[in-house]
């Protein structure tokens, strides 16, 4: 038996090895204890796009900047981003920042796995990027979208890949990534909405994760997987 942690590692193996065979999808999940339930607070005149995690190539943070240029020069000041991690490639983008003259972008150290629900419950917006590649044709698992779906946020996403959690649980908005108008637009669409609609985004990615995500669920179906191997 394959397990793996992508929706699509069964037809993938299948095609590798030219016949059918059984799998099992387990994806990662999160720890629903670690992240309470939380109600959105309007901040005043801010609107919060935060990120957390690697700053590397992969995770696309440049489209961030270039969409944070076009809205600022908008003129839509109170949309802040705030990028907390490291990686390759943060210096970069402080670099980048620095030479575009944002105004609107704050770059903060990495912290403790722990203090991350707090970031992300103070956040009107998650940024979840991805560069324009085929790898994610069999679907995608980072850790941070079931974190991000977990604090009740809308999540947007920016990837290429039939296999979308945000949009399965219209938790916030897909767009293509790398497309630096659509992640602008994106973020101004939520901005302008009502707080209680972005929270009943959150409230469904909340409910998805809660359905699929459960580490402790995932826990009991890897064992129930493991004791079938077994033949017990």
């Amino acid at each position: 038996m394959v397990i793996g942690l992508l929706q699509g590692v069964g037809n993938h193996a299948e095609k590798v090895v030219g016949h059918p065979i059984p799998w099992m999808w387990i994806p990662n999940g999160v720890t629903l204890e670690d992240y309470p339930e939380t109600s959105f607070h309007v901040k005043g005149d801010v609107f919060n796009v935060a990120y957390t995690g690697a700053h590397g190539i992969p995770n696309s943070l440049d489209t961030a900047l270039d969409a944070a240029l076009i809205l600022q020069e908008i003129g839509e000041d109170r949309i802040h981003f705030n990028f907390t991690g490291d990686g390759v490639n943060k210096n970069e983008l402080i670099r980048i920042a620095s030479e575009k003259g944002l105004r609107n972008v704050k770059f903060f150290k990495p912290v403790p796995k722990s203090s991350i629900p707090s970031i992300l419950s103070n956040a009107d917006a998650l940024l979840l990027l991805f560069k324009q590649t085929d790898l994610y044709h069999d679907g995608l698992s980072p850790n941070k979208m079931f974190d991000y779906l977990a604090a009740s946020r809308p999540v947007i996403m920016a990837v290429d890949s039939p296999h979308d959690p945000i949009a399965q649980a219209n938790a916030g908005v897909s767009i293509p990534p790398e497309d630096p108008q659509a992640l602008a637009d994106a973020i101004l669409h939520l901005s302008k909405l009502p707080a209680a609609e972005r929270q009943a985004m959150g409230e469904r990615g909340r409910a998805y994760v809660m359905e699929h995500h459960d580490m402790k669920g995932l826990a009991a179906k890897l064992a129930n997987a493991l004791h079938v191997l077994a033949g017990k």
